[in-house]
């Protein structure tokens, strides 16, 4: 641990001396993961890596900040830092698209109230976002076949009519949700490879990933030059 190289142990030392390909670090809290992960970028920088090839991404935005700050404190400040959302928010800002403007739970929640005309709770509409952006999550429309994992009181038909009423409400009032972030800027990546990515990605906190994430990494980095860490 520490700010000094001299005082990572050897399996520190291996992951900040990694280069190319792949990499998977496994570590548990308070075991200097973040530390290790800002001066691997440092020793790339130092091999003769541009800032700009790199990412360093993690899943809360509080990570992200805090991987900021010690990079800055290296001296280190264009490599592009963030959470999945807001590197995807500024792809698809780039591309023309803003998706700030989110749907509110009321909005949902009236979406799904016309769906069999009896009232759906407030604690039902969390259910059924729940399920919604579980599907999302895994790349699944409300066309496609269901993961049907998640306890529901509704029937699979009453789900799949309250997520297409929640898609249209939608496109209806020009509105977003997180989900679409992920999945607007998987098409951009499709419809424009190589436009938009790094040679070497670091992920943080990658147990809390999910299926459109994991997709969005192999567009992002053709190299697979990928470091996940995770508990």
């Amino acid at each position: 641990k520490g700010n000094n190289v001299m005082n990572f142990n050897k399996e520190q030392l291996e992951v900040i001396n990694h280069k190319d390909g792949t990499c998977i670090v496994i570590a548990g809290a308070g075991s200097g993961k973040s530390t290790v992960s800002v001066h691997r970028v440092k020793k790339l920088i130092e091999n003769g890596v541009e800032e700009k090839d790199i990412l360093v991404s993690s899943f809360s935005s509080k990570s992200a900040t805090d991987l900021k700050g010690k990079l800055k404190q290296l001296n280190i400040k264009n490599v592009k830092v963030g959470t999945f959302h807001s590197v995807c928010g500024s792809i698809l800002f780039s591309e023309g698209i803003d998706t700030k403007n989110k749907i509110k739970p009321y909005e949902a929640n009236n979406s799904f109230g016309e769906i069999n005309n009896k009232k759906v709770t407030t604690g039902e509409t969390q259910d059924i976002l729940s399920f919604i952006g579980y599907q999302k999550n895994n790349m699944i429309t409300y066309k496609d076949d269901f993961i049907m994992d998640k306890d529901s009181k509704f029937t699979e038909q009453d789900l799949r009519n309250f997520f297409k009423s929640y898609e249209t409400t939608k496109t209806k009032l020009k509105k977003y949700d997180w989900d679409d972030v992920l999945l607007k800027c998987y098409d951009v990546l499709k419809a424009n490879p190589n436009k938009y990515t790094y040679k070497y990605i670091i992920i943080d906190e990658s147990q809390d990933n999910s299926l459109i994430q994991n997709e969005l990494l192999k567009l992002l980095c053709p190299s697979e030059n990928i470091m996940v860490v995770g508990d």
